[in-house]
């Protein structure tokens, strides 16, 4: 590659424009180290110091970090204006016997000293670097912030379904957490699953322990012979058609009764929120 442009080079009275930082700096610290390759092909070159800036008023930078050539661009040519300024220095000659290495500094330490600034041993491999390592830390973050905020929601869903829980004892729960994923509403989930809209497998619901039945009642009263819920309305009274002598007849009562506490409960619950769920409001 060398060789074919030092052949271009002898052959033709054309210039050849290198970029030896090969990369951009903010122009305030210090240059990224030169690349030798642009001091291989003659040993004379002409180097020209180049400066762009904004005014301050626009608070736009020319360049940033990670920016790409594109979105530089994008700005010059939506910003008002953009300032380059060109500064041509002496010609430099590559001396007797000098290394290549050498030549390339003695030259930017001459650009270095026109735009004041320091020369630094940093190359554009460092600058990439740089910024692949800025975007992990920035993706890490970003990774946190979203696995805080996705543990504050998951507690504020089982908080929420435990409400529709209560309510709802015979639906399970990942079918209830599902629906509230989406609806992201304690009541908009019930009235789902009220109407139907919300398919589910009903799981068995844990009886309660009941006490026993005092010798000192009367044959006529058990202790289910009145239950009673508060709704948002007047006192809703379950009674028992009577007390059956048989167990499975009381089981079916009690399963009976608790269709209706559990209906009742519904109802109440609708009644407070206002819903308007066809079948459950009369």
């Amino acid at each position: 590659m060398v060789s074919l442009l030092k052949r271009k080079m002898h052959n033709s009275e054309k210039s050849l424009v290198l970029y030896p930082e090969c990369a951009t700096t903010n122009g305030k610290k210090g240059m990224l180290r030169f690349s030798s390759f642009a001091f291989c092909i003659n040993d004379v070159v002409y180097p020209v110091a180049v400066q762009v800036s904004r005014p301050p008023f626009l608070s736009i930078l020319p360049s940033v970090l990670d920016s790409t050539l594109i979105s530089d661009l994008f700005w010059i040519l939506f910003t008002p204006y953009t300032k380059y300024s060109f500064r041509y220095l002496p010609s430099v000659r590559k001396q007797e016997g000098e290394e290549v290495e050498h030549f390339a500094k003695r030259t930017q330490e001459l650009i270095a000293s026109t735009l004041d600034l320091t020369i630094t041993d940093f190359l554009l491999s460092d600058k990439v670097e740089l910024i692949k390592r800025q975007r992990i830390d920035r993706e890490t973050a970003r990774r946190r912030r979203e696995g805080a905020g996705g543990r504050a929601f998951n507690r504020r869903i089982l908080s929420m379904a435990d409400q529709v829980k209560e309510i709802l004892p015979h639906v399970p729960l990942n079918v209830i957490i599902a629906d509230l994923r989406r609806t992201r509403s304690v009541d908009i989930t019930i009235a789902n699953i009220l109407v139907g809209s919300v398919p589910f497998t009903p799981e068995p619901v844990p009886e309660p322990v009941s006490a026993r039945p005092s010798t000192s009642a009367s044959s006529g009263s058990s202790p289910f012979s009145q239950l009673s819920l508060k709704a948002s309305g007047p006192t809703t009274t379950v009674f028992p058609s009577d007390f059956h002598k048989k167990t499975d007849d009381r089981q079916m009562s009690l399963q009976e009764r608790k269709a209706r506490f559990l209906d009742n409960a519904r109802r109440a619950y609708i009644e407070k929120r206002g819903l308007k769920i066809p079948g459950y409001n009369c």
